[in-house]
């Protein structure tokens, strides 16, 4: 194989390793976001990733269930994947896209906003059920209460 064309191959395939090792610890239901396993509440951005799997799987309706700005991110996420694949395979690099800081504010309020909103059983509540007692936060409460009151 020529050298160049698998250092161009490599530069089109490498930036599907994010979303494959997210797609298996999805498939095996491995929960891995530090937000819930410390406090036992879903994040904001709780839901995106199975959200997507739902729109592999062709069912919109069920990835705006999991997480309303899955579509969103799922857009957002071929549309990088496809212009990096498009330099890489001219062996070029793609410049860095410069997002303007109130785009990015109003994505993350929105964000925050929709799981707020969700928090209160609004737009279909969360994914995941509501347990801070099974956060590392909730059983550190747990156990010095138990320590302390005998």
């Amino acid at each position: 194989m020529n050298r160049g064309f698998a250092q161009r191959l490599a530069r089109v395939l490498a930036p599907l390793g994010v979303p494959l090792v997210l797609g298996v610890l999805q498939h095996y239901a491995i929960q891995g976001c530090p937000w819930f396993v410390l406090t036992g509440v879903d994040c904001p951005g709780c839901g995106v990733v199975r959200g997507c799997v739902a729109l592999l799987d062709g069912d919109v309706a069920g990835s705006v269930r999991f997480n309303p700005f899955a579509p969103l991110v799922a857009l957002l996420g071929v549309g990088w994947f496809g212009r990096h694949a498009w330099y890489a395979a001219r062996g070029l690099s793609a410049p860095w896209i410069r997002v303007p800081a109130v785009v990015a504010g109003a994505l993350s309020v929105g964000l925050v906003g929709v799981w707020g909103v969700r928090l209160a059983g609004g737009l279909g509540g969360l994914p995941d059920p509501i347990d801070p007692a099974h956060g590392w936060i909730g059983l550190g409460v747990a156990w010095i209460g138990k320590t302390l009151v005998p």
